[in-house]
């Protein structure tokens, strides 16, 4: 029997339920799948404007300024959700570009902090970095901090990369570039390493290895790192000299195309990069055309005129801040400040740094500042006091102002004990040379030459004279005028000049033009223009300083040498006479007097009015001279004379040894003219300490030569007396000594005749 299929009717209902379910299920499946596309177009949307603020806050962070971080901050804040790896791109962009830009001279450290502290919480190692990195600014290289903190993050590469540059900035090459090797490989894809190490390379000029650098990054890479690495790695691509044509054209290119507006910044960083491998010339080519792309942006100008500066010119550096007008911030008029305080122009510079908000003024550049400008105002206490206080936070250039003011105190032995603390080579010698280790100051001045170069060339221009060739010294000043253009460097440069038979009024005459108005300036080029013979110059400087400083005594001494240098041995008395009676207690007018009376043959006057208490100061040497003059004249010591000898041996404790050298020469010099046995043996006795010290100056072979024309020794005195003149050519004595031993040849006559014009050579 089979059973009956079952009834239609029976299926008719499912039909009808599922009839009922397909169109609501339908509109369902096409909703998700809307849903699906709208949200992967939101997040390609989102991941697209993420790209672009990312690119947006590695721009903020390479401007490095408070506004700049105010955007970063803010940028940050709209993608709480972003990723670790987008935040460590970030992360790592703020690190390379805060510590780079340190290298290169941001204008306060600061801004490695702010770096630090913004990049902490995403990377520890970053925060030691940076905080390493901002300590050593303004100071001589110190990797110890870093070392210890390569060690505690191995694999860190912002680490690494930092001890990099710090070792770079201390002149190990070598090991530089395997600790930016370290950095590469720890972070393949950190870019600011990449460029160092390319620079590294190109320092070391391994052009090829330069090249291998870059060319790994690939050609896809760099646009999607956005401009401002991208800017990054064509500012090593054009400082390895191009060795790299396919990368930089993609780069060019890339910055052109994605950012237009950050051309200017590629050139600002190129710009940098050049300043920091010491071409000035062509970082001030890069720099000027950022500003020239962008003129309201501060960053470029204030880099423009800090690589002005960096060249020597810094009337240019005045130019390059005044031209953004009163919007210019305090970093740029930080430069500003410095560029009028180096020309000597003291009241504007003095008015730049008083805009400067307190918050923009660095304390030790601030403190540095102060001290050079009461330097030129010859305010010796206040000089001291505010460059003791910038060499306490760092600064070499202050701890050597501040060794040179104590000097003219006459404190030796406190300028030698700051300065052998330091950890400066440039210091240290300085210490070494007033000290009188010689051979060991030039040593050490010479390894310090690397990484110190200016400013050794300025310690060695500026203390030489009289103890190295004068075309030495003008070399070394040269080399320092072109990266620190200080007007008193230039004063000196043209005194040089003149004694190696050039134009040196010229110099002096550049200063003057520039607009110098310091007191120490004007009475410095008022006695060179005096040395030169231009006699004119030199009255209209002496009248300029009057006028800008009626109230100061100096300019009535500096009067008194000028009309005095110039023949006018009646004025130059007139002048002195009031010049005391107006300032009985000013040593250098009553010094000026008392050499004034012993010209003119007044030696009992000249005793009675240099009876003030003895202190080593300016133009201590030429004082000494004019007493040593009036002893010759005596006959005998008499008991004012033995006065002036026992203040001759008590100035050695406390000048440097240079001038203690000047002195023994003088009074040996002063025993051998005197003649007979006794006295040319007192004078062997009294030089004997240099002799032992082997002793090179024009003075000490100029008593050396005394000695040798009493005992009748011709051949040793021809030696000296032409040693003698070629530390010294203004020694006029030793061409008539020469004369007389029938030893002077046709060029030193030459020279007598140049610098001392009309002026007979007396040789009977």
């Amino acid at each position: 029997m089979t059973m009956p299929h079952p009834p239609v009717l029976e299926v008719l209902p499912s039909v009808r339920r599922w009839e009922r379910i397909r169109i609501p299920l339908a509109a369902a499946v096409i909703a998700v799948l809307l849903v699906a596309v709208a949200i992967l177009v939101v997040r390609a949307i989102r991941q697209s404007q993420l790209e672009d603020d990312l690119a947006a806050a590695r721009s903020a962070l390479a401007e490095g300024t408070t506004a700049s971080w105010a955007r970063f901050d803010a940028l940050l804040a709209e993608h709480e959700g972003l990723g670790s790896d987008e935040r460590r791109v970030v992360a790592l962009a703020a690190l390379g570009t805060a510590m780079r830009s340190l290298l290169l001279g941001a204008p306060d450290p600061a801004t490695a902090r702010a770096a630090a502290a913004r990049v902490a919480q995403e990377r520890e190692e970053a925060a030691t970095a940076a905080q390493a990195w901002a300590e050593l600014l303004g100071d001589a290289p110190r990797t110890a901090r870093l070392t210890d903190a390569a060690r505690a993050f191995p694999a860190s590469g912002p680490i690494r990369h930092a001890h990099a540059l710090a070792l770079a900035r201390g002149g190990m090459i070598r090991e530089a570039l395997a600790e930016v090797g370290a950095a590469r490989q720890a972070e393949p894809a950190y870019l600011a390493a990449a460029a160092t190490q390319a620079e590294l390379y190109r320092r070391a000029g391994q052009v090829d290895a330069a090249r291998q650098s870059l060319l790994p990054l690939g050609a896809a890479q760099h646009p999607e790192r956005g401009p401002v690495e991208a800017a990054c790695i064509l500012d090593a691509a054009e400082a390895s000299g191009s060795a790299a044509p396919d990368v930089t054209a993609l780069l060019t290119s890339a910055i052109a195309t994605k950012a237009p507006r950050l051309v200017g910044r590629a050139k600002l960083a190129m710009g940098r990069q050049k300043l920091l491998s010491g071409d000035a010339s062509a970082a001030v080519a890069l720099l000027t055309e950022a500003v020239r792309l962008d003129p309201e942006d501060a960053e470029s100008a204030t880099q423009l005129a800090r690589a002005l500066l960096a060249s020597g010119d810094a009337p240019g550096a005045v130019a390059a801040v005044d031209a953004l007008g009163d919007g210019a911030p305090g970093a740029a008029l930080l430069e500003r400040a410095l560029a009028l305080t180096l020309l000597h122009r003291t009241r504007d510079a003095e008015r730049t740094l008083g805009r400067i908000a307190q918050a923009d003024l660095p304390a030790a550049r601030g403190a540095g500042l102060r001290a050079l400008l009461a330097w030129q105002k010859v305010d010796v206490g206040s000089a001291e006091s505010a460059a003791a206080q910038a060499a306490a936070a760092g600064s070499t250039d202050a701890l050597v102002l501040r060794a040179e003011i104590l000097l003219e105190q006459g404190k030796r032995n406190p300028a030698v004990k700051s300065l052998a603390a330091s950890r400066s080579g440039c210091a240290r010698g300085f210490g070494l040379w007033i000290r009188g280790d010689w051979e060991e100051a030039a040593s050490t001045l010479e390894a310090a030459r690397a990484d110190e170069g200016p400013c050794v060339s300025r310690v060695v221009g500026r203390t030489g004279l009289g103890l190295r060739p004068v075309a030495q010294l003008v070399t070394e000043l040269e080399r320092s005028l072109s990266r620190w253009p200080d007007a008193e460097d230039r004063i000196l440069l043209g005194r040089l000049r003149a004694r190696a038979g050039e134009d040196g009024a010229a110099e002096i005459a550049r200063v003057m033009d520039a607009g110098a108005e310091s007191l120490r300036a004007l009475t410095l080029a008022a006695e060179a223009y005096a040395e030169m013979g231009k006699t004119a110059q030199a009255v209209a400087v002496v009248q300029k300083t009057k006028t800008l400083y009626p109230d100061d005594a100096l300019p009535l001494a500096t009067e008194i040498r000028v009309v005095r240098a110039g023949g006018d041995d009646g004025a130059a008395m007139r002048l002195s006479e009031a010049a005391v009676a107006a300032h009985p207690d000013q040593l250098d007018v009553v010094r000026e007097r008392s050499i004034t009376l012993v010209e003119a043959g007044r030696i009992a006057e000249s005793e009675r009015v240099s009876d003030v208490r003895f202190r080593p100061g300016r133009h201590f040497i030429e004082f000494a001279r004019a007493r040593i003059r009036a002893v010759e004249a005596a006959e005998g010591f008499r008991k004012a004379d033995q006065q002036m000898v026992q203040a001759l041996r008590f100035a050695m404790t406390f000048l440097p040894y240079s001038e203690e050298v000047r002195t023994r020469s003088l009074v040996a010099l002063l025993h051998a003219r005197r003649g007979g046995r006794r006295e040319l043996d007192t004078a062997e006795a009294f030089l004997r300490p240099l002799v032992r010290r082997d002793t090179r100056s024009a003075d000490f072979n100029l008593a050396l030569a005394a000695i040798d024309r009493g005992y009748e020794r011709v051949v040793q005195l021809g030696a000296h007396l032409r040693r003698a003149l070629a530390l010294d050519p203004m020694l006029p004595e030793a061409y008539e000594w020469l004369a007389r031993a029938d030893a002077l040849e046709d060029e030193q006559r030459a020279q007598f005749e140049r610098l001392y014009p009309g002026r007979p050579l007396r040789a009977d």
